[in-house]
């Protein structure tokens, strides 16, 4: 290194800003980044609070308390001073801000209710302003989950940097407008950034008939053309009313040309393969706008649902399939032949998708462990069989996979990703422990692998960020040691310039592993 870059280097070692590290190698040109080290280690805080009003018969005056999980509860003025303390490379590192409402506020006026939320907006506002790239709000009211504090608490929310809001109910919105013009008094008044606003429509499926708001669900449908801008996604479960209600809202979001999504809050129900006019009905209102789909697969006659819906939910994103651990034990006794077993799978999986939006597939094939030798090796060779057969189907639109516990993976699966997946980017790996060790070295378009357990394969030089999170808990994977770097570039046989450890007393909780600084924000999406 020349004096120069000693001293470019001493200035980032010194800093806790990732932001400002970008700005140093930056006076010395972009293409600079790689001749430096960048590895910096940080706590990112809390951001999952409870919250409860101090007094809550006093709205005017009462003060707010918020604690952290494992905490006691203490005044917003000492959590607001205390989080304006961290480092800003924790600020930087935050995305997402979580209130559990713990305030019951069903017996109080419109007003009350509005001076509190005041409150709690006030907080928000702070938290976000304090927090440069932390751009969503999720907001979870424990007392009662139809309450409509949630929405006066959005309405006074008074910062622009929002982006995306979750919230528990549709009836929170409907319960809100009994008492309030949604038209007139718009609640995203100042959210001019905002694109998605997610909640689910009567989830535990407590209201009687849709006539008795219709006037309210009305007004919110109005409201929503007003906001033709945000993407619309609800979450909705398998039971009449909540399918019926759902298809008021499609209905409505085509005649406005709304952006309205739908996602099932469980396994896909069987509503979208029945033959009862009435159901399929309801099936071709709503899949259109279905973008996440999940299917179990207990039997060989589970795969015609995958078939019709990668046939004909033209606008899913994402789909997860689960393989149930006796699956292939089930198949082989119901064929009674390893071959005939094979002939029936080749049918089931003979067919093209015809949906081009998809996006992502995740893939869950338990094993069942309680076999002996000569079905384990029948079954290996069937479980990659059908590994290969699963991956053929989907369309060469994937940018992302998910693999949860797979068995084994083997190499000609990674070929067949590589040549098939040539727009895949991401891959994440969880509960894997075995990966062959050239997995990725043929995925040319791969730029992000995560995975939750260290697990020694080589990293090629294409891929911009690793990462490995150990904050989710694994009984094949311990508490991880705080190791050093060179411990990682050993383990994936490549160096990285720069890594960001997240550490809780002494524990890492997870490292992400980067070629250039620059790409610091994408760790944030990963």
């Amino acid at each position: 290194m020349s004096k120069c870059e000693e001293d470019i280097q001493k200035l980032i070692d010194e800093s806790n800003s990732l932001t400002e590290i970008c700005d140093i190698i930056h006076k010395n040109g972009s293409d600079s980044a790689n001749y430096f080290q960048i590895h910096k280690r940080y706590n990112p805080g809390s951001y999952i609070f409870k919250v409860k009003a101090e007094n809550l018969k006093d709205p005017a005056n009462t003060g707010i308390l918020l604690s952290t999980f494992f905490g006691s509860y203490v005044s917003s003025e000492k959590v607001q001073e205390d989080l304006s303390k961290v480092p800003p490379i924790t600020k930087e590192l935050k995305k997402i801000l979580i209130l559990e409402i713990h305030d019951d506020t069903r017996e109080m006026s419109k007003e009350d209710k509005n001076l509190l939320a005041q409150k709690y907006a006030t907080f928000i506002d702070f938290f976000f302003n304090e927090n440069p790239n932390c751009l969503s709000l999720m907001l979870s009211n424990k007392c009662q989950i139809l309450s409509d504090f949630s929405i006066y608490i959005i309405k006074n929310i008074k910062t622009d940097k929002i982006e995306s809001i979750d919230i528990d109910d549709i009836f929170q919105i409907i319960n809100f407008t009994k008492e309030n013009d949604l038209i007139n008094n718009d609640i995203f008044m100042n959210m001019t950034n905002l694109k998605c606003f997610y909640c689910s429509i009567n989830k535990f499926g407590n209201f009687k008939e849709i006539e008795e708001f219709e006037n309210e669900l009305n007004l919110f449908l109005e409201f929503m053309k007003k906001h033709k801008d945000i993407n619309f996604l609800f979450g909705v479960r398998s039971l009449k009313k909540q399918m019926n209600l759902a298809c008021k809202i499609v209905e409505y979001g085509h005649e406005n040309g709304l952006k309205i999504s739908m996602k099932h809050l469980s396994i896909f129900p069987d509503i979208y393969f029945s033959d009862n006019i009435e159901k399929k009905c309801v099936a071709l209102k709503l899949r259109r706008n279905l973008c996440l789909a999940k299917i179990n697969i207990e039997e060989l006659k589970d795969l015609d649902k995958l078939k019709l819906v990668l046939s004909t939910f033209v606008n899913l994103k994402t789909i997860s399939v689960e393989f149930e651990s006796d699956f292939i034990t089930k198949s082989l006794k119901e064929f009674k032949d390893e071959i005939k077993l094979l002939e029936a799978l080749k049918n089931a999986f003979n067919f093209t998708t015809t949906i081009e939006n998809l996006k992502k597939i995740k893939i869950s094939f338990w094993q069942n462990m309680e076999r002996d030798q000569n079905c384990n090796i029948i079954n290996e060779k069937l479980y990659d069989t059908i590994f290969k057969m699963i991956l053929s189907v989907f369309p060469d639109t994937i940018n992302a996979i998910q693999f949860n516990s797979p068995n084994i993976i083997s190499e000609s699966i990674w070929n067949m990703i590589a040549s098939k997946y040539t727009q895949l980017e991401e891959i994440n790996l969880f509960d894997v422990s075995n990966i062959y060790k050239n997995a990725f070295s043929e995925i040319k378009s791969l730029k992000y692998v995560v995975m939750e357990m260290e697990t020694k394969v080589n990293i090629p030089e294409w891929v911009q960020i690793v990462i490995i999170k150990y904050v989710i808990i694994n009984p094949h994977n311990p508490v991880s040691r705080d190791f050093d770097i060179e411990y990682y570039f050993e383990l994936f046989n490549t160096t990285f310039n720069c890594s960001l450890k997240d550490v809780f007393k002494d524990d890492t909780r997870q490292i992400a592993l980067l070629r250039n600084i620059f790409d610091w924000k994408n760790v944030l999406a990963l």
